[in-house]
């Protein structure tokens, strides 16, 4: 499902003034500081919604960071494909008003013809995502160390089985 260009995206999201759905945001705060080959990119997606569209061409593989809204402890982190994305939508996994789902749905929309690159969402589980404040709680901080070392895991992983 993807163009074939073995680049590898990754996408963190979050509002920084909204507590714990800042996750995202300092997850790319960790990824930044790491070298990776000139196939990865790490960006800051922040709250941009509709505007990350044009992010979704150039790349095999594109893997979004986000807080989420589970039936899980706090903190908890989970992988999810693109099938996962698709199925939990009505359930809103997650916190912005755009859910990944929708993104996918609007971009296949529009490109019609267009190849999706294979879609990730990395979700770290938050209860109170819309609390104003410029910090990430307690139980969250912990998780955003761990979901840094998977993400360099998954790309080093993928950018290895595209050599």
């Amino acid at each position: 499902m993807n163009d074939g260009n073995n680049k590898v995206r990754v996408i963190c999201c979050g509002n920084p003034f909204r507590g714990d759905d800042a996750v995202g945001l300092e997850v790319f705060k960790h990824l930044e500081k790491e070298f990776f080959s000139d196939r990865v990119e790490i960006i800051e997606g922040g709250i941009l919604g509709i505007n990350l569209l044009p992010l979704f061409h150039g790349c095999s593989t594109l893997i979004f960071v986000d807080s989420v809204l589970m039936d899980e402890t706090p903190g908890h982190i989970q992988w999810f494909t693109l099938a996962e994305i698709l199925e939990t939508a009505p359930a809103r996994i997650s916190s912005h008003e755009i859910n990944p789902s929708q993104l996918m749905t609007l971009w296949h929309q529009l490109n019609p013809e267009a190849v999706l690159p294979d879609i990730l969402l990395l979700g770290i589980v938050v209860s109170d995502p819309v609390h104003l404040t410029d910090t990430i709680s307690p139980p969250i901080k912990p998780s955003v160390i761990k979901a840094a070392h998977e993400i360099k895991n998954r790309i080093r992983s993928l950018v290895t089985h595209a050599n």
